[in-house]
């Protein structure tokens, strides 16, 4: 496999000195070592390019998460993107089994699943529930997989056009509607990565889960051009890059 399959990992980045590190070690030491890392960094005003730098990764100017996503796969020099959040971590041997059930089962598009460990009884329910939608909407048109780590065939990418740079929020749900369209072949692979639950610790679980379904709302009903019921949608949801 890995005389094949070039993987470019794509990690957007705002103010994650503290978290970041933790994801490139892991990378570093992961049992797959075919792969480059591209950091698309949105101005950090912490050390943030420091630490990428640390670690010999390609580093690219980002912006809003979709931005960033795609100024690094613009960069990117193998034919699957893997698009992970800097707040992760998993197995030494996640990337080999996540590349060998992917290609084995000619996945376009796959998502991943989620590791409760690390975080609070509600959190870890949460990501459960998660879970079972992604099962349940994977074969519809809205589909709710999360990008926050998803891997997908280089050539898919480019022919749905990457991430809508004009969403600041719902990026991800905007993603697989696209790819719906397109026909891609789309999965939930059997690995699983572990994520913070800062959102739910600094924003409340309440208000997360409002402004997800608002998300939802904002995208069914078309408003998503609208800049104000975005920027209103993305204050409730918590932003990004204010999640220290």
């Amino acid at each position: 496999m890995e005389r094949i399959y070039k993987v470019s990992i794509v990690i957007p980045t705002l103010n994650e000195e503290v978290r970041l590190p933790i994801l490139l070690k892991v990378l570093k030491n992961q049992s797959y070592q075919n792969f480059e890392v591209i950091v698309s960094d949105a101005y950090s005003k912490d050390k943030t390019r420091e630490v990428a730098r640390e670690f010999n990764t390609k580093i690219v100017d980002g912006g809003s998460i979709s931005v960033g996503r795609n100024n690094g796969a613009k960069v990117a020099e193998g034919n699957i993107l893997i698009f992970m959040d800097a707040d992760i971590y998993f197995n030494r041997d996640f990337l080999k089994d996540s590349l060998d059930e992917f290609t084995k089962k000619n996945y376009d598009v796959a998502i991943t699943k989620f590791d409760g460990k690390g975080v609070s009884a509600a959190s870890r329910l949460l990501y459960k529930l998660s879970d079972i939608v992604k099962t349940i909407t994977k074969n519809r048109k809205m589909k709710f997989g999360t990008s926050q780590c998803l891997f997908i065939k280089t050539e898919a990418f480019r022919l749905v056009n990457g991430f809508n740079e004009n969403l600041l929020i719902g990026e991800d749900i905007d993603f697989m509607q696209r790819i719906s369209k397109a026909r891609l072949k789309y999965g939930i692979l059997n690995t699983k990565i572990n994520a913070s639950d800062r959102r739910f610790v600094k924003i409340g679980i309440f208000r997360v889960l409002v402004g997800s379904a608002m998300v939802v709302l904002m995208l069914s009903l078309g408003l998503y051009n609208r800049k104000k019921i975005q920027k209103f949608v993305e204050k409730i949801y918590g932003g990004w890059g204010n999640l220290k």
